[in-house]
């Protein structure tokens, strides 16, 4: 546990307003909290409740070395003399309160973690930019209403909320002076600063007015002064029976007793006055020369504050009705525009004094105020030792639905240690109160605003009372196992993420890693666990760590909205010396981009992050997995900008040719291109080819000069696989035909030095030849490979419909979506599960989730596809001449998985779909897609009876002879010289891949 060594080498008023940040410090968990001041002030540091270690020191002798000494070296071994226990401290973290240049110097000579307020930098002393904020505010005389003691008290790790202090122990002191049975009046008589003590003539009126009015006694407290002493002196003697003078006769020791011993202090802005309050006296404060009650007044629910008072009878006769109501314990009364009398207050932040009768101070100064306690308030807040041994804080904006379901599963969740959860909900009208109602275990922490999550977590964190904190996802899924199997990872020199999931079992997050390339999401997407475990940072979807170690980081940066703090905290952790680690064997389900707005500063944060953080950037680049590289001969070469194991590319020649019993990078070579040109390997493998195919469009104009010329230069036979593409999809003098038109043309000088062009559709070829295209019609047809077995298939209780396609089918999707939420409302245990396109406002349905990503492994997409379990599959396409040019791949994924789907009307589906038999058919209106939807979620036997139908006419159409009556041809003339010496095609002999 670290300690804090508090320097206030400053006044008796300021160290007393130093108690709230001692008070602080202790319930923050400091190991010691150290209070460093003069040593006159022995006797009242002894008596605070707070209890700090005090180290003395002789304020003047400081002062005069700092001042006088010969050398450098001679202040120095001074300071080292005075506190030979600072050479012991271990984790210290050091505030230093004092406008002190040898205070900021001793506090480097503790060689401390931290320094906290004035520090320095070169020869010059720096102040922390809360104390020149206040500092400002003191100079504009009002300024920002914040009370001295509380910002102090903002440089804590602790958030404090307003509370008063508890009175100074006193016990043990002499008394000097007795109060009969007449009520006393102590009168603080001068100030450290002679512009802030009351002159003389106004201290006699106004104690002639209090004897007079109230027949009170009457007790001079102070230091004699020989330029007031005659005047005092002479009317006090005149007095015997109501005035006792003991100003310059008591030792701070016996001022404090007996402070204690009269009724009522009246006093300028002194420590005598502070010294009163802080022993549970009332006190009236008068407050001029500079001073101001919003920053300086006595911290007491008894003071009273009047602001800049005058010397008139009208404010002697309303200082004697004061007085008079606070001995008579009376409420205040009602005191006008006479006189400006403030009083203090608790508001969530700390004291506050406002005008009295009135409820607030004006709403431009409360703005002030709550914008610095914004801007300046502690992060988090202590560790309670004993009470929990895990904090689990869990954010919540606006998605209850989510919130309750993973509560239900935390509350299942087996094990032996006390666990506290904190929901922090921002964004409501109202607190949701059901969510703490029955169990003390519970907190609900409520913002009628909207919260980040950086500053939810925060919040959260600073209402916990764990060993170790918990930050979890409101929409997020765990076992009963969770908690436990967390715990016993616990390391304090750890961060520690589970595994997370989507819900169709892939994975979204082992950890993060950082190249030149950016950031990448290790194994995402795939299903089994990466071997590494030690990545260089760790999703807040699911984070634990220590409380001393989320404290010593400072919590989440809230500079970041919404994205983007988790990376930081982490990197921030590894530089501070801790592991970061994933824990594979413990997985959390999560629904990823649920809350509303998630994404809206992405741009910002990222930029925010990278500026900060450049540096991670400027490794190598991040492989998350490898593949083989092809042989330098192959006598077959593909080239796309599709990667080998697409749907396309698996579809159309990956998996046919292996069919046919060629091998990859033995007999055919896929090239991967892009926007950057052919590597001297890849231009290499081209040039020793015999057959050239290129598949789909190239982006990179580059690349196809390269195959231009390598076909010129070998003469190589090549063939474009142009497979659904559509030219002339938009009109020529359209804003997209514009766009295309660069790509196109590109694509046409490949289609006319081609040997031969295939293409998917009969459709396509008749649009080709309107481009003087002539091209050979080779089906996409369903593969051996596209049967999954299905023993992990998940089994549920709920009822689900899902939409499989990319972003570009949003208009498809669209048009269904009402659809889907009348089905929604319809019935109470279905939900609907999405992947790649999202289906606008209904995500936020409270039944619809993400299902997890699109995949651009063809074989992990059809193991999710079978795994999963959807009851119904959705497969809506507009009607249009882009439609007609599609293969009908998603009727062989879902048959093949088992999966019933409903199909638009148009072709390809219509042409292939047995309405009622192998799927069912939609047209394009809302209530004929509800009645689809409704006929197979409420009929099981007919689910069950197109499942089997669809699943046996596409294993007709996938044997082995038909599949070589259709390709055999097309084949023979790609490639004969490659076919001329495989085996029998009719045994399909594969080559292992």
């Amino acid at each position: 546990m670290r300690s804090a060594v508090v320097l206030q080498w400053s006044r008796l008023g300021d160290v007393l307003q130093t108690r709230p940040l001692l008070r602080s410090l202790r319930q923050a968990g400091h190991k010691r909290v150290i209070l460093s001041a003069d040593v006159s002030f022995a006797g009242v540091v002894r008596c605070m409740p707070e209890e700090p270690e005090f180290w003395p020191l002789d304020l003047a002798q400081i002062s005069g070395a700092a001042r006088h000494s010969t050398s450098h070296a001679d202040f120095i071994r001074l300071l080292d003399n005075v506190f030979r226990d600072g050479r012991r401290m271990e984790r210290s973290d050091v505030y230093v309160l004092t406008r002190s240049a040898a205070a900021a110097l001793f506090a480097e000579m503790l060689k401390p973690e931290t320094v906290h307020g004035y520090r320095l930098q070169g020869a010059d002393l720096i102040a922390p930019e809360q104390i020149r904020w206040m500092d400002s505010a003191i100079g504009d005389h009002c300024g920002t209403p914040v009370h001295l003691a509380d910002l102090w008290t903002s440089l804590s790790p602790l958030e404090m909320r307003g509370q008063w202090l508890p009175p100074l122990k006193a016990d043990g002191i002499a008394p000097v002076c007795h109060a009969n049975d007449r009520r006393t009046v102590g009168i603080l008589c001068d100030a450290g600063e002679s512009y802030r003590s009351i002159p003389p003539e106004w201290l006699i009126s106004w104690a002639d007015c209090l004897i007079r009015n109230l027949e009170l006694r009457v007790v001079l407290l102070g230091k004699a002064h020989s330029s007031e002493g005659d005047a005092l002196t002479a009317w006090a003697v005149k007095r015997p029976d109501r005035v006792l003078d003991r100003r310059g006769q008591t030792s701070l020791d016996q001022l404090c007793h007996a402070l204690t011993n009269v009724n009522l202090v009246i006093g300028p802005d002194t420590g005598g006055l502070h010294l009163a309050a802080a022993v549970g006296t009332p006190v009236i404060g008068l407050f001029f020369g500079g001073a101001v009650c919003l920053h300086t007044g006595p911290y007491h629910e008894r003071a009273i504050v009047i602001q800049d008072p005058e010397w008139s009878d009208l404010y002697a006769d309303r200082i004697a009705v004061l007085a008079g109501s606070i001995l008579a314990n009376e409420q205040l009364p009602v005191n006008g525009n006479e006189m400006p009398v403030f009083v203090p207050g608790l508001d969530e932040y700390g004291l506050l004094y406002k005008l009295q009768g009135t409820d607030s101070l004006p709403s431009s100064l409360i703005s002030e105020r709550t914008k610095f306690f914004q801007h300046f308030r502690p992060k988090i807040v202590q560790e309670n030792g004993a009470a929990f041994a895990m904090s689990v804080i869990i954010p919540e904006k606006g998605e209850s639905h989510y919130t309750d379901a993973i509560l239900s599963d935390l509350k299942t969740c087996t094990t032996d240690l006390k666990i506290e959860i904190i929901v922090v909900s921002s964004g409501r009208s109202v607190e949701r109160t059901e969510i703490s109602a029955g169990s003390s275990s519970i907190k609900s922490v409520w913002r009628r605003e909207s919260l980040t999550f950086a500053e939810a977590c925060n919040l959260g964190a600073r209402e916990a009372h764990g060993k170790w904190l918990l930050f979890l996802n409101n929409d997020c899924r765990v076992d009963s196992t969770f908690l436990n199997s967390l715990l016993a990872r616990a390391e304090d020199d750890s961060f520690i993420a589970p595994l997370i999931r989507y819900p169709d079992g892939t994975i979204q997050n082992a950890g993060v890693a950082f190249d030149a390339g950016g950031i990448h999401e290790i194994a995402h997407g795939e299903h089994n666990a990466p071997g590494s475990k030690y990545p260089q940072a760790l999703s807040a979807v699911a984070l634990m760590m220590s409380f001393d170690a989320f404290r010593g980081l400072n919590g989440f940066d809230e500079s970041y909205r919404n994205g983007y703090e988790d990376l930081d905290l982490c990197l921030r952790a590894h530089e501070a010396g801790y592991k970061l680690h994933v824990a594979d064997d413990i997985e959390v389900t999560h629904f990823r981009g649920s809350t509303e707005g998630r994404f809206e500063h992405d741009d910002a944060n990222r930029k925010l992050f990278v500026e900060r953080w450049w540096r991670v950037f400027n490794t190598p680049e991040h492989k998350l997995s490898t593949r083989p590289e092809p042989e330098p001969e192959c006598p077959v070469v593909i080239v796309s900008d599709e990667p080998a194991v697409a749907a396309g590319s698996c579809l159309r020649w990956i998996w046919p040719l292996s069919n046919r019993g060629l091998c990859q990078n033995k007999d055919f070579a896929w090239l991967q291109s892009g926007a950057e040109p052919l590597d001297k390997c890849a231009v290499r493998t081209l040039s020793a080819a015999r057959s050239i195919v290129v598949f789909r469009p190239l982006r990179s104009a580059s690349n196809v000069r390269i195959i231009e010329e390598t076909v010129a230069r070998t003469g190589a036979k090549l063939v474009v696989d142009a497979d659904d593409l559509f030219l002339g999809r938009f009109r020529s003098q359209s804003m997209r035909g514009m766009q295309r038109t660069d790509f196109e043309e590109g694509y046409q000088r490949l289609l006319h030095i081609a040997d031969a062009i295939t293409i998917a559709t009969p459709y396509l070829r008749e649009r080709l030849r309107e481009f003087n295209f002539e091209a050979a019609v080779l089906k996409t047809m369903p593969c051996r490979q596209m049967m999954q077995p299905s023993p992990g298939r998940q089994t549920h209780a709920e009822r689900r419909i899902g939409f499989f396609g990319t972003p570009a089918h949003h208009v498809d999707l669209g048009g269904i979506v009402p659809a889907i939420g009348q089905i929604l409302d319809q019935y109470d245990d279905v939900y609907f599960y999405w992947w790649g396109c999202r289906p606008g406002q209904l995500v936020h349905h409270p039944r619809v989730r993400q299902g997890g990503p699109l995949i651009e492994d063809y074989l992990s997409h059809l193991r999710r596809l079978t795994r999963f379990g959807l009851d119904v599959a959705l497969t809506p396409l507009l009607e249009s001449p882009a439609s007609q040019a599609r293969s009908p791949i998603k009727y062989y994924e879902y048959a093949l998985a088992g999966i019933p789907s409903i199909y638009s009307r148009v072709t390809p589906y219509s042409d292939i779909v047995v309405h009622g038999q192998t799927g069912m058919l939609a047209g394009e209106s809302t209530p004929e897609w509800i009645a689809m939807m409704d006929a197979l979620l409420s009929d099981a036997a007919l689910r069950i009876r197109i499942r089997h139908q669809a699943q046996a006419d596409v294993l007709a159409q996938m044997t082995d002879m038909n599949l070589i009556e259709e390709m055999d041809p097309i084949m023979d003339r790609l490639f004969p010289d490659v076919l001329h010496n495989m085996p029998d095609r009719t045994k399909s002999v594969p080559c292992p891949m």
